[in-house]
């Protein structure tokens, strides 16, 4: 499924939907993380705004949750990377277009 300029922008919405409440607006790897879950549902065609709502704080739960030992935004971002914890692997074709 292409994702069209219109379509691009509803996704836009609800992540910045999921983030609002955080003091922090949330750091570059959880954002890119929940946006990466985001496109993954809208390719395989989830289009309805609360399914697509649901994925994303599904998406930002599973980026919150690492171990405790990692609380800094550096550790928290090495996790994301590193995998320690649930993550559904992405294909290189979700990666931003140059």
């Amino acid at each position: 499924m292409k994702i069209g300029d219109g379509f691009k922008a509803r996704l836009e919405f609800v992540l910045e939907q999921v983030f609002e409440n955080l003091s922090c607006g949330g750091d570059h790897e959880m954002r890119a993380f929940v946006a990466r879950r985001l496109l993954k549902a809208a390719q395989a065609g989830t289009v309805k705004m609360d399914d697509l709502t649901r994925i994303a704080q599904d998406a930002l739960h599973d980026a919150l949750d690492v171990p405790k030992s990692t609380s800094d935004a550096e550790g928290r971002s090495e996790a994301l990377r590193s995998g320690n914890r649930r993550v559904i692997p992405l294909s290189p074709s979700f990666s931003r277009p140059a």
